[in-house]
C-alpha cells in the first residue's frame, strides 16, 4: 500500500512538475523502503523465532496492497519513479532560479518607491500626480519637466527637483530591454548594479548611524519646527517666519538623508515629505499678507488725504503715522521672504513711503498755517479794538506788539512749503502783517506829530501831565519844558535807557534760567555743541550746554545745518533764537531752536567771565 501510494503520487509529481507532490511522494516512498526491509527482516528471523513467524507476510501486506505486484517490483518501479521526479523537480527549480535572476537583477535590494514617498510630496500633491496617471518613480522619470509642471499644484522648481532627486536615489528596473548581454551571455546589468549597490551602501551606513528612536525624533522635532513657523503666519509674524525658513528647509534635507529606502522607514518619510509640502506654503502666504498690509496702509492713506480735505489736522497725522509703520512692516516681509515678487513690488512700496512722507510733511504744514492763521486772527481783533483806547501812545504801543507777535507767527511757518493752497494762504498772512505794519507807522507818525501838553503857567506842571509823562523817552517834549534844575532831577530817578547801554551790546546768556519762552531772543545764546541726539526729514537734534553747564536741547533745522560742521565740543553764539520750555512727566527742561532770522557765530571758547550774563 506504501509503496503503491508513492508510485501515484511520484506520477502526479512528473505530470504537474509540482515540488509539493513530489515531496509528499519521496515522504511516502522512504516509508515504504522501510517497512519493506522490515517485512524481509522479520521472514528472516521466523526459522529461529518462532514468534516472528507470519508477520513479515502482514507487513509487506502494507507496502503492495492493494495491487498484487511482489513487493520487489513494486519497490523497483517506485525507486525509477523516485529518482525520475528529483531529476525534473531539480532541474525545474534551477531554470526557474536562473530566469528570475536574469530577468530582475537585484530586485530584492531595490524597491520602485511610489509618488507619495518621493522627496517633497505630500499627500495633496501625491494625489494630483495619480489623477495626472504618475504612480511611481518610474512614471516620473518617463515624464518631462514641462509634463510634470502642468500638473495642479506642481511648480518648475519642484518638477525639476523631482527629477534629479529621482535620478540620483532610485533605478527604474520595470523592463528587460534596459539590460546587456556581456561575452559568457549571461545577462549584464553593470549600470544598474552600481545604482542599485549605492542605495544600500547608505542605507547601511544610516542605519549604522541613526537607530528607529533617533530617526522619530529627528522627525517628530522637523514637525515641531514646521508648526512654529506655521504659528508665525498665522499671528501675522510673517517677517520672522520667512528668516526661519531656510534653515527648516535645511532640516528637512538632513532628516531625509537620515532615513532609508527601506520599507521600515516609509511613514517617516511620509511625514518628512508632508512637512516639505507645508513649508512650501510659507511664501505663498507670505505673499498674500505682505498685499494684505499694504492695502491696510493704503487705508490708511485715504483716511490722511481725506483729513487734508477737511482740516483735521490730527486725524489726518495719526493716519500718515499708521501708514508709514504698516508700510515698513510690509517691506519686511518682503525683504525676509527673498523672493521674486518682491523684486517687483519694491519700487512701488518705495513710492508708497515717499507718498506718506510728502503727505506728512503737507499736514504738518497745514497744521503750522492754521496756528499763524488764528494767531494772526486773534490779532486782527486787537488792531479792531484800538478805536477804544482813547490815548494815542497807548495804541501805538499796543500796535508794536501786535505787528511784533505777527513777525514772530510768520517766523514760525517752514520755508519749505510747496502747496500751492497753502502758499497763497501764507501770502495772505504776509499781506495782514503789512497791514498791521502800515498801521503802526501811522500811530508813529501821529504820535511825533501830536503837541506837547503843558501846564497854563510858565515853570509849573499839572498832575496829569506829570502822570502821562513819565513812561515818556528822553526825546519827549514833556522833558524839555521845565527848568534845569527840575531837568535834572528827572534825568537821576528816570532808569537809564538799555539802547544806550554799551555792555548790552556784550552781554549774552549763558544759564539754561536765562533763556525764555520767546519766538526771539533778544540776548545772543552761546553754547556748545556735546553729541548730535537724532536728524529727521526737517531737522538734526543735538544735546548742548551752556557756558555755565547747563544741559539744554538744540535743534537745527536743515538751512542751517550746512553752514557749519557742529562737531562735538565747538562753541556757538546763536542771535534770534526761539526758546521753549517743557515739562513732560514731571520733568522739565529747555530748547534751543533756529529760526530764519538767526545769526550763528563760531566761537573759540566759552564767554569771558567779565561779559555780562543773562
Amino acid at each position: 500500500m506504501l509503496l503503491t501510494a508513492a508510485m501515484v503520487l511520484l506520477l502526479i509529481a512528473l505530470v504537474t512538475q509540482s515540488d509539493v507532490w513530489g515531496g509528499f511522494g519521496m515522504v511516502v516512498y522512504l516509508i515504504g523502503v522501510g517497512v519493506a526491509v522490515i517485512g524481509w527482516g522479520l521472514g528472516a528471523v521466523s526459522t529461529v523465532l518462532p514468534v516472528a513467524s507470519g508477520w513479515d507476510s502482514v507487513v509487506l501486506l502494507l507496502v503492495t496492497w492493494p495491487v498484487g505486484i511482489p513487493v520487489w517490483q513494486s519497490l523497483v518501479i517506485a525507486t525509477i519513479l523516485f529518482f525520475a521526479a528529483v531529476a525534473i523537480v531539480d532541474t525545474e527549480s534551477s531554470t526557474s532560479t536562473d530566469t528570475a535572476d536574469s530577468e530582475s537583477p537585484g530586485a530584492d535590494s531595490v524597491r520602485v518607491p511610489n509618488v507619495e514617498e518621493l522627496p517633497g510630496i505630500g499627500e495633496q500633491k501625491a494625489t494630483a500626480l495619480r489623477a495626472a496617471g504618475y504612480e511611481d518613480a518610474n512614471d516620473i522619470l518617463a515624464a518631462s519637466k514641462a509634463e510634470l509642471t502642468d500638473v495642479d499644484g506642481i511648480g518648475t522648481a519642484l518638477a525639476a527637483r523631482l527629477i534629479v532627486s529621482v535620478e540620483d536615489r532610485y533605478v527604474e528596473n520595470s523592463t528587460s530591454d534596459s539590460t546587456q548581454q556581456d561575452a559568457s551571455g549571461s545577462t549584464n546589468g553593470a549600470a544598474l548594479s552600481d545604482d542599485a549597490a549605492s542605495p544600500d551602501g547608505v542605507d547601511t551606513v544610516t542605519t549604522e548611524q541613526y537607530t528607529d528612536r533617533e530617526k522619530a525624533r529627528l522627525v517628530a522635532g522637523l514637525e515641531a519646527t514646521c508648526d512654529r513657523i506655521e504659528t508665525l503666519v498665522e499671528t501675522g509674524a510673517v517677517a520672522e517666519a520667512n528668516v526661519r525658513l531656510p534653515a527648516a528647509r535645511a532640516a528637512v534635507r538632513e532628516t531625509r538623508d537620515a532615513l532609508t529606502t527601506l520599507s521600515s522607514d516609509r511613514d517617516l518619510r511620509l511625514r518628512v515629505n508632508d512637512v516639505e509640502d507645508r513649508l512650501d506654503t510659507v511664501p505663498t502666504e507670505a505673499e498674500a499678507q505682505y498685499h494684505e498690509v499694504v492695502a491696510d496702509g493704503d487705508a490708511h492713506v485715504t483716511t490722511a488725504q481725506e483729513a487734508v480735505e477737511t482740516g483735521d489736522i490730527e486725524t489726518g497725522l495719526e493716519a500718515c503715522e499708521n501708514a508709514h509703520a504698516v508700510y515698513r512692516s510690509a517691506r519686511q516681509i518682503g525683504q525676509t521672504a527673498n523672493e521674486q515678487w518682491f523684486t517687483e513690488e519694491q519700487a512701488a512700496l518705495d513710492g508708497r513711503i515717499a507718498s506718506v512722507e510728502s503727505l506728512t510733511d503737507r499736514l504738518e504744514h497745514e497744521r503750522e498755517v492754521q496756528q499763524a492763521e488764528k494767531k494772526v486772527d486773534t490779532l486782527t481783533q486787537r488792531v479792531s479794538s484800538l478805536k477804544e483806547t482813547s490815548e494815542l501812545r497807548e495804541a501805538e504801543d499796543i500796535m508794536q506788539s501786535i505787528v511784533e507777535d505777527g513777525n514772530n507767527a510768520l517766523a514760525r511757518l517752514p520755508d519749505d512749503v510747496t502747496a500751492p493752497e497753502l502758499e497763497r494762504r501764507v501770502m495772505h498772512l504776509r499781506e495782514q502783517v503789512t497791514e498791521f505794519e502800515a498801521v503802526a507807522e501811522h500811530l508813529a507818525a501821529q504820535s511825533a506829530s501830536a503837541p506837547s501838553h503843558t501846564s497854563s503857567e510858565p515853570g509849573t506842571k499839572t498832575a496829569s501831565s506829570t502822570g502821562e509823562e513819565t513812561g515818556d523817552t528822553v526825546d519827549s517834549p514833556a522833558t524839555v519844558t521845565d527848568n534845569p534844575g527840575d531837568k535834572g532831577s528827572a534825568a537821576s530817578e528816570r532808569p537809564s535807557d538799555p539802547a544806550g547801554d554799551p555792555e548790552e551790546s556784550r552781554s549774552v546768556v549763558r544759564t539754561a534760567d536765562g533763556i525764555d519762552e520767546t519766538p526771539q531772543h533778544t540776548a545772543p545764546v552761546v553754547l556748545r555743541i556735546r553729541e548730535q541726539l537724532t536728524e529727521d526729514g526737517r531737522r538734526h537734534v543735538f544735546r548742548a550746554e551752556t557756558s555755565d553747564g547747563d544741559t539744554v536741547q538744540l535743534d537745527v533745522w536743515n538751512r542751517h545745518v550746512s553752514e557749519f560742521d557742529w562737531e562735538p565740543g565747538a562753541w556757538y553764539a546763536f542771535e534770534k533764537v526761539r526758546g521753549q520750555r517743557w515739562t513732560v512727566n514731571g520733568e522739565s527742561g529747555v530748547t534751543v531752536s533756529t529760526t530764519p532770522d538767526v545769526t550763528v557765530t563760531p566761537r573759540d571758547s566759552a564767554p569771558d567771565a567779565d561779559v555780562t550774563t543773562v
